[in-house]
């Protein structure tokens, strides 16, 4: 290199990164441990967010419990998930959205809100 760009660089601290307030760190390292960087989450430039996610995850959960104990909501929604839950307590039997019907034979009909079991 010239002499005239080492004289140039002889002044500057090479260890700090550009946005250090106080350039006098003696490593990159100590320098953006110093800035305290945090990750953000990773999908938000996707345009989704972690309390999405989150609010996402809870309802599969709540899908998966209701699956395993032989439910069948009509989505995966919570409202809906929650109303099949319901609707099996009030029953005694698991729930059927896609035919509105029970696993002991009864059936439910939404414009009335009533579960009828043939006997």
């Amino acid at each position: 290199m010239g002499t005239a760009f080492t004289g140039l660089m002889k002044g500057l601290r090479m260890a700090c990164r550009t946005g250090c307030l106080t350039k006098n760190h003696s490593s990159y390292g100590d320098c953006l441990r110093g800035a305290s960087l945090r990750i953000g989450y990773a999908k938000s430039a996707s345009g989704l967010d972690a309390t999405s996610e989150r609010r996402k995850e809870t309802e599969l959960s709540l899908y998966r419990d209701a699956r395993a104990a032989g439910i069948q909501p009509a989505t995966t929604r919570t409202p809906d998930i929650r109303r099949a839950f319901e609707l099996s307590e009030k029953a005694g039997a698991a729930f059927d959205a896609t035919d509105n019907t029970f696993n002991n034979g009864a059936h439910y009909s939404p414009k009335t809100g009533q579960v009828v079991k043939f006997d």
